[in-house]
């Protein structure tokens, strides 16, 4: 699945990045260019991030409602 569509990044891509050292959003987009055009892909590279790190999804998000 394409996570990034500006620049055609997939999910897969996306974890073999961050599995190879990246650990902000800024690193994706310096290694594999995620994230550096219209942002429309930044909560879905947040989430994968937080997911290798062991975060959870909703820590340090703010709820609405």
């Amino acid at each position: 699945m394409y996570v990034c569509l500006c620049i055609p990044v997939s999910d897969r891509k996306v974890r073999s990045t961050i599995d190879e050292g990246a650990r902000t959003i800024k690193d994706l987009g310096e290694r594999c260019g995620a994230g550096t055009v219209c942002g429309g892909c930044l909560d879905e590279l947040r989430a994968q991030l937080e997911e290798a790190m062991g975060i959870p999804a909703d820590v340090g998000r703010r709820r609405d409602g």
